[in-house]
């Protein structure tokens, strides 16, 4: 009887252990969390940073010998918009009758992501699953 227990109080005991260090484990925040997402409130900026996107715009248009953004500059753009169409004798019409297809076919699947080069116009990227 003795020995029983001692085997129960003992048995007892070392689930209470083992459910108190599997709690404490637990709730161990340093762990990743599997649905941790992050959301960025706008494209304005980082908290580190809240102007970064400013500064970056500021930096494509300025100036580079006076580091200023030139007055009226977007009535020069348009204008030169404009003077190009002019010398060229061109409108703003679809190229469609120069494409050239240059494959791959048959792919066997739809077109899943397609990225256009900004520096040069020539480039198309086009990925899809197969």
């Amino acid at each position: 009887m003795k020995v029983q227990k001692v085997l129960v109080i003992s048995g007892i005991f070392s689930v209470l252990c083992v459910v108190i260090i599997i709690g404490i484990l637990g709730s161990n925040n340093s762990l990743p969390n599997k649905n941790c997402y992050v959301r960025f409130e706008s494209s304005d900026g980082t908290k580190e940073d809240p102007f970064a996107r400013a500064r970056f715009h500021w930096q494509r248009i300025r100036n580079p010998i006076t580091n200023e953004i030139p007055r009226n500059i977007g009535t020069k753009e348009i204008a030169f918009v404009n003077k190009l169409a002019e010398q060229t004798g061109k409108t703003h019409q679809p190229l469609i009758d120069q494409w050239v297809s240059r494959g791959p076919y048959h792919i066997g699947g739809r077109t899943k992501a397609l990225a256009l080069d900004i520096l040069d116009e020539n480039t198309i990227l086009a990925g899809c699953v197969s």
